[in-house]
């Protein structure tokens, strides 16, 4: 029977790394020990001069247009989320089979993967005549949505690995606080709920004329935290963060 006396941090920390368009999370995350990238936002370019960083892109092209590109990362409308999961999967049986290349996973970022799940959704829907161009989409549209980004996160918390995940902010006024409160960019519940997944969960913000770590839990933030001890405004610096997230390890 398992006590508490066995339990460690591991060496594979799992990160939600939440902020505005500019706070180099995806810069950030480029420093982690041997990443892959599944890249949702086509941003790889802020990492062009970081040599030997292997990425996937996922994006559909608009709706009805037949100007797409798989080899590029941009696909049919509705077909880049299958892609995915089928590269996720593949990563996946590498490092069941110990052959794993990479050390750090990183999605970037959650919010335009939920974006690609929901076209994937509809896609699903309009081909089974369940709903058509033009409709509202319901809750139980949502709900599906919501379902595959619950359940590639549940995908992600078992493996033994380093995971990332990127979202930009949305910030919403809680109506019983009145808080304007910081949440991923991402869908319905899930924005409140997604960092129950992960052992961290920093928020990037501008301190004067640096960008620090916010891992203190308060009303604005409310999924900030750090199990990992990691000190509340640290400043964005990897090979100072290594010490705290890899003991010094991190290549």
């Amino acid at each position: 029977m398992p006590t508490t006396d066995d339990l460690k941090l591991t060496p594979f920390p799992s990160i939600l790394i939440v902020g505005d368009a500019g706070t180099k999370k995806t810069w950030l995350s480029g420093q982690f020990p041997k990443p892959y990238f599944f890249d949702f936002d086509k941003g790889m370019a802020v990492l062009r001069d970081v040599k030997g960083i292997t990425y996937d892109t996922f994006k559909d092209a608009p709706e009805a247009s037949k100007v797409f590109d798989p080899a590029k990362g941009i696909y049919e409308w509705g077909k880049g989320w299958p892609a995915f999961i089928k590269k996720l999967n593949e990563v996946g049986s590498t490092m069941d089979e110990g052959k794993c290349p990479y050390t750090t996973i990183v999605f970037d970022s959650l919010t335009m993967m939920g974006n690609l799940a929901l076209n994937y959704v509809i896609a699903e829907a309009k081909r089974n005549n369940r709903y058509k161009s033009g409709d509202p989409v319901d809750q139980g549209l949502w709900g599906q949505q919501s379902r595959l980004l619950e359940t590639t996160m549940d995908q992600l918390t078992s493996w033994d690995i380093a995971r990332i995940v990127t979202a930009h902010v949305q910030r919403d006024t809680n109506t019983v606080t009145m808080n304007v409160e910081k949440l991923p960019l991402t869908t319905g519940k899930f924005a409140g709920k997604v960092g129950a997944y992960f052992d961290e969960v920093w928020y990037i913000e501008a301190k004067g004329d640096k960008l620090v770590i916010k891992t203190k839990h308060n009303a604005q933030m409310r999924q900030a935290k750090s199990r990992y001890n990691l000190t509340d405004e640290s400043e964005l610096d990897f090979n100072k963060l290594k010490l705290v997230l890899f003991n010094g390890a991190a290549k």
